[in-house]
C-alpha cells in the first residue's frame, strides 16, 4: 500500500495528528539547523581540543595537557571517541558540520521514539501526537548542545525499542553498546540497568513457564551479557568502573546541571504567555509515569522489566537535574504500554454516556496546540549566540603579540574555548572537566584567587602566570592586582579583562585612560587618549561591542558622524538582537539631519530594548519626528518617553508635552500637562536658582498657555 492511500485512510483525527506531528518536526528541525552553537555550550571546545590531541599524538587524553596546574591531573576519558568525532567533523564541515551532526541525531532519537509510540499506541492518534510532542519538547533544549550526552539519548532510545519492539533482533544491541561506552561511557550503569532489567524479565519467565529458552529469549539473554560485557571494552580498561560513582557533592554547588532537584520543583505546572516551562514538561511526564505505573498495576500488566527500570530512573534522578532527560526516555516503556490500556478502559465505561461539554476537545485543542510552537521559539531565544559573552578579544590579542610561548590565569567557565582557541602556545589554569579530570579543590582555589588577595598571592606565588584574564564580574579584582604592580591591564573585550606582566607587552598596550571593569564615555578633556587606547583595542578585534560604543559615542561628539555610524554598523553586525547599535546609527543620521533615516533605527532600537530602557530611545524618535513636523508621531513618540507622575520628570518635557497635546487637539490633557509644569516650576525668587531670568520666562509661557482655559 503506498504512503499516500494509507494516509487517505485514516481517520479525520488520525490525519490531523500527523499533520500536526509532521509540522511540529519539521519546525523543531528547522530551527536546530539554522541555531549555531550556542553560548551555553562551553564543554563543546574542550571535547574539541581534546579531540585534536587525540588526532595529533594518536594517545587518548587522559591528563590536563593543555594546563600548567602542577602536578598534572589524570582522569579516564570516558567520551574520548566523541572528541574524536566532533575533531574529524569539525575538520572536515566546520562548525557548519557540527550543527549538521546534531540535527541528523536529533532525527535518528524522533525516529526511534516515533516508532515506539506507533508499535505500542498502535499508529498515528491524538495520543501518539500529545506523547511525541512532549517527548520533543523535552529533549530539545539537550539537543542543542553538542556534547556526548546525545549520543547516549539515541542509545537509550534504540536500546528501549529494541527490547521491546524487536527483540528478536537484540544482538544489534552489543554493536551499540561498543559505541555507547567509548562515546559517553560514564553513562554505562544505564545501559546495565535496561538490558539487566529485559535480561532479568526473560529469566523469571523462563522460571514461571519451568520450559527452555526460546530461541528469541537465548538471543535477548547472550545480547544482553555481551552488552554488559563492553563496559571492558574502552581504552580505560576497568578504571571506568568508578567513573559514574565521583563524588559530586560539591560540584553540585556550582554546576547547574548537577544540582539535586526540590521537592516543590515537582509541583511547578505553568504556563504564561512564553508558553510552558521545563520544569512543567517534565512534572507532566512525572505524572504520567505515576499514573501509567498505577493503571498496569491495578490492571495486573505491570512487567518486571518495567518495575527495574522505573527503579533505576527514580534514583538516577536523584543524582541531579540534569537526569530529567534520562528519567523521561527511561520511563517511555511504561508509558506506553499502559496508555492504550487506560484509554480503551476509560471508552468502554464511557459508552452511552454524552460528554460534559460538546465543544470540550475543540477548546482544549485550541489551547494546547500553540504551546509546543511557543516553547521551542523560546527555548532558542533563551539560548542566544552571542559572541560577546565569549573572551574572543582576549584570544585575538594573545595570538597577536609576539612572544615566548606563556601560562594564562583563567576562570574555568572560559577554559574550554582558551585552551581551544590557545594551545600549544599557552597552557591555561583549568577548564570545567570537574570532578572528574580536576578536583573541587582546584576549582575553590581559582575562584577564590579572583575575590580573595590571600589566595591570589599563594596562587600567584606558586605559578607566576604570565597573563591573567578575569571576568568582568569579577571588578573587585582591581584592588586585588592593584598590590601588584607588575601586572598590568593590556587589553579588555565585552567577557574579560587581560592583565600581563611582560615589560614589552605593558610598554605598547598598558591601558590607563580607561577603566576595563566600567568603561564610561571619556570627558572632553581625555577623549583623545582614551580614542587613542581604544582604536588600539579595535585594530587588534574589531568586534568588541563596548569598545565600537564608546568610539561611536567619541566620534558623535566631535561630530565625525559618518565614522560614527560606521563603528554603529559595527555594533548591528555583531550584536544584532540589541538596541545599542541601532541607537547609534539614528544618533549619528540626527548629526547628519537624516531624520527619517534616524527615525526608522529609533524604530528598530526600540523593538529590541526592554520596557525600562525604551525612554530615552522614544524621546530621541519624538526630537526626529518633531524636526520632520510630524505632530501626531512626535506626540506619541514623547508620550511614552515622559512618565507624567514621575519626580524626576522636569517640567520642560511636561511642558513640551502639553503643547504636542494641544495640537493634536487633546485639550483636556493639554490643560493637565500644563497645569502640572506650572506646580513644578521653582518660584523666580528663589535664590538657590542660578537663573532666575529663565524661570521668569518658562513661567510667562506656561501662564500664557493656562490663560487660554
Amino acid at each position: 500500500m503506498s504512503s499516500t492511500h494509507r494516509f487517505k485512510s485514516l481517520t479525520p483525527d488520525a490525519a490531523a495528528a500527523f499533520v500536526y506531528v509532521a509540522a511540529f518536526l519539521a519546525y523543531v528541525l528547522v530551527a536546530l539547523c539554522l541555531q549555531p552553537i550556542i553560548n551555553g555550550d562551553t564543554d563543546l571546545w574542550y571535547h574539541l581540543n581534546g579531540g585534536r590531541y587525540i588526532a595529533a599524538h594518536g594517545e587518548i587524553a587522559n591528563s590536563s595537557f593543555f594546563s600548567f596546574i602542577d602536578p598534572p591531573r589524570h582522569r579516564a576519558n570516558y567520551y574520548w571517541l566523541f572528541q574524536l568525532l566532533s575533531y574529524k567533523v569539525y575538520l572536515l564541515l566546520g562548525y557548519g558540520g557540527l550543527i549538521v551532526l546534531r540535527s541528523a541525531l536529533f532525527i535518528f532519537i524522533t525516529a526511534i521514539v516515533w516508532a515506539l509510540f506507533r508499535c505500542r499506541i498502535g499508529g498515528v492518534t491524538p495520543f501518539f501526537a500529545m506523547l511525541l510532542t512532549l517527548y520533543v519538547m523535552l529533549l530539545m533544549p539537550r539537543l542543542l548542545l553538542s556534547r556526548p550526552h546525545v549520543f547516549s539519548y539515541l542509545f537509550m532510545a534504540a536500546f528501549v525499542y529494541v527490547y521491546e519492539v524487536r527483540p528478536g533482533r537484540s544482538y544489534l544491541l552489543p554493536v551499540i553498546a561498543l559505541l555507547w561506552v567509548n562515546l559517553h561511557g560514564i553513562q554505562y550503569p544505564v545501559m546495565l540497568l535496561i538490558s539487566g532489567a529485559y535480561m532479568a524479565e526473560v529469566y523469571v519467565s523462563r522460571l514461571k513457564r519451568k520450559t527452555p529458552f526460546t530461541k528469541e529469549e537465548l538471543i535477548v539473554i547472550v545480547s544482553s551479557a555481551a552488552c554488559i560485557g563492553t563496559v571492558y571494552l574502552t581504552p580505560n580498561g576497568g578504571t571506568l568502573l568508578n567513573v559514574p560513582f565521583t563524588d559530586t557533592r560539591y560540584a553540585s554547588l556550582y554546576i547547574n546541571e548537577l544540582r539535586t532537584l526540590t521537592t516543590g520543583e515537582f509541583f511547578n505546572f505553568s504556563i504564561n504567555k512564553d508558553g510552558i516551562s521545563y520544569s512543567s514538561l517534565f512534572n507532566v511526564t512525572v505524572v504520567l509515569t505515576i499514573i501509567c505505573g498505577t493503571a498496569s498495576l491495578m490492571y495486573k500488566k505491570l512487567r518486571l522489566s518495567h518495575i527495574i527500570i522505573l527503579i533505576g530512573a527514580v534514583i538516577l534522578l536523584t543524582k541531579g537535574a540534569r537526569f530529567r532527560t534520562e528519567f523521561a526516555l527511561l520511563v517511555m516503556p511504561l508509558i506506553v504500554s499502559s496508555l492504550p490500556l487506560i484509554y480503551n478502559n476509560a471508552r468502554a465505561r464511557s459508552e452511552g454516556i454524552p460528554p460534559p461539554l460538546p465543544y470540550w476537545r475543540t477548546v482544549a485543542t485550541a489551547v494546547l496546540l500553540p504551546l509546543p510552537f511557543m516553547f521551542v521559539h523560546t527555548t532558542l531565544k533563551d539560548s542566544p549566540v552571542r559572541a560577546r559573552e565569549f573572551p574572543h578579544g582576549v584570544v585575538s590579542f594573545l595570538n597577536h603579540v609576539k612572544h615566548t610561548p606563556g601560562t594564562l590565569m583563567n576562570h574555568p567557565n572560559s577554559g574550554g574555548y582558551l585552551q581551544w582557541e590557545l594551545y600549544p602556545r599557552y597552557k591555561i589554569a583549568m577548564d570545567m572537566e570537574v570532578p572528574f579530570l580536576f578536583t573541587d579543590f582546584d576549582f575553590y582555589n581559582l575562584i577564590m584567587s579572583y575575590q580573595d588577595e590571600v589566595v591570589f598571592r599563594k596562587f600567584i606565588a606558586k605559578y607566576r602566570p604570565t597573563f591573567i584574564t578575569v571576568p568582568m564580574q569579577y571588578a573587585a579584582f582591581k584592588g586585588i592586582i592593584a598590590k601588584f604592580p607588575e601586572y598590568k591591564p593590556v587589553f579588555f573585550d565585552d567577557a574579560e579583562v587581560l592583565y600581563s606582566k611582560i615589560p614589552q607587552v605593558i610598554n605598547l598596550y598598558s591601558i590607563q585612560n580607561v577603566d576595563p571593569f566600567t568603561p564610561a564615555i571619556p570627558t572632553k578633556e581625555n577623549a583623545a587618549a582614551v580614542l587613542g587606547e581604544l582604536n588600539k583595542i579595535a585594530s587588534i578585534d574589531p568586534e568588541i561591542d563596548t569598545v565600537n560604543q564608546l568610539i561611536a559615542h567619541i566620534k558623535i561628539t566631535d561630530g565625525r558622524y559618518d565614522e560614527a555610524g560606521q563603528y554603529a554598523e559595527r555594533l548591528i553586525k555583531s550584536s544584532p538582537e540589541l538596541p545599542t547599535g541601532y541607537y547609534l546609527k539614528g544618533d549619528s543620521l540626527i548629526g547628519k539631519f537624516d531624520y527619517a533615516a534616524a527615525a526608522r533605527s529609533f524604530t528598530m532600537a526600540i523593538g529590541r530594548a526592554p520596557d525600562g530602557k525604551k525612554s530615552s530611545i522614544y524621546r530621541k524618535l519624538w526630537e526626529c519626528s518633531f524636526k520632520m513636523g510630524h505632530d501626531n508621531e512626535a506626540y506619541k513618540a514623547l508620550s511614552k518617553a515622559v512618565d507624567v507622575f514621575s519626580p524626576q520628570t522636569p517640567y520642560s518635557d511636561l511642558y513640551a508635552l502639553g503643547l504636542l497635546a494641544l495640537k493634536d487637539g487633546d485639550g483636556e490633557r493639554a490643560h493637565t500637562l500644563f497645569s502640572a509644569a506650572y506646580e513644578k516650576l521653582p518660584p523666580a525668587d528663589d535664590i538657590s536658582n542660578r537663573d532666575n531670568a529663565s524661570l521668569a520666562e518658562w513661567e510667562r509661557k506656561i501662564r500664557e498657555m493656562l490663560s487660554a482655559y
